[in-house]
């Protein structure tokens, strides 16, 4: 058994597979942390709750900036670098929330935060796939299963610290300690994967082929509105709770967890419709628990 986990801390594509998994679990972190703090956040810079869905168009338009930088960064630098660099920049981020007195300062630290978390989106999906090439697919669903894990975590957190004065301030830190010690992990990882190139005869026939647009643009606005709703609707659940009392502050906080953790058990779970193909089954399963949740 031992000598079975020191050979795999030996393999370049094992260490490098966890690096990644431990970024998308912070990333899950550092998203779904801010659902449950949204009332807090209001009181600390004196902003009416109804001001504070902004936070949310900050973050997604610095998100939308890093993924289209990291497509063109990925490409031509190495990618762990680029990858612990911004964890880090996220993780000094994230301690500065909790200190901002004015709305605006949050707004555009939140902004500079989804640069961040964009490019490490970006480089982690990226680089995973040069890692394990045609045999991605069950690495890929565990990258995104970490994410769900980590949202699932953040609202936890966050309950354990809410009778606490200013509690919700220990909840950014620690999840920033966190993110410091997983920045520190990427930069020391040594190498760094590229694309492999194939000599196929008819590879050369591939790169001039064009783009199918009634494919890609569906594809493309299924998951701007899906991904959306999903930000939104777990950004929102806990003040919507709380506001119409349907849960206290801490009982809101664990729905909001069992919203996240949904997710993941979604996309991970068999189809109940054998017949129905597995490509359309990753297509409506993501979308079970908005769909469940919304009568309540």
């Amino acid at each position: 058994m031992l000598s079975a986990l020191f050979a795999l801390s030996k393999n370049d594509a094992a260490r490098w597979t966890l690096g990644y998994y431990l970024l998308f679990m912070c990333l899950g972190l550092n998203t779904a942390v801010i659902g449950p703090t949204l009332p807090a956040l209001a009181d600390q810079t004196h902003t009416p709750l109804g001001h504070m869905g902004w936070l949310f168009l900050a973050g997604a338009v610095g998100y939308t900036l890093g993924t289209t930088l990291g497509g063109r960064v990925f490409d031509r630098v190495r990618g762990h670098p680029v990858l612990g660099i911004a964890q880090l920049a996220a993780a000094a981020l994230l301690v500065l929330v909790p200190m901002l007195p004015r709305f605006w300062l949050l707004l555009g630290v939140l902004t500079c935060k989804g640069v961040a978390d964009g490019l490490i989106n970006t480089g982690a999906n990226t680089l995973l796939v040069w890692t394990h090439g045609e045999k991605v697919g069950p690495y890929m669903n565990g990258l995104h299963f970490c994410f769900g894990l980590g949202a699932f975590l953040a609202p936890m957190l966050v309950a354990q610290v809410i009778g606490v004065a200013g509690g919700y301030r220990w909840a950014f830190w620690a999840l920033a300690a966190f993110a410091t010690l997983v920045s520190m992990r990427l930069l020391t990882l040594s190498g760094n994967p590229r694309p492999v190139h194939h000599h196929d005869p008819g590879a050369s026939a591939l790169v001039g082929a064009r783009i199918y647009y009634p494919l890609v643009i569906p594809a493309a606005l299924f998951l701007f509105f899906y991904v959306g709703a999903e930000v939104a609707f777990g950004g929102w659940i806990y003040t919507y709770a709380v506001a119409l009392k349907l849960a206290s502050a801490v009982g809101a906080a664990y729905l909001t967890s069992g919203f996240w953790l949904l997710l993941p058990s979604a996309a991970s779970s068999p189809s109940p419709w054998p017949p129905v193909s597995r490509r359309n089954r990753l297509s409506w399963q993501p979308c079970a628990p908005v769909c469940l949740s919304s009568p309540w």
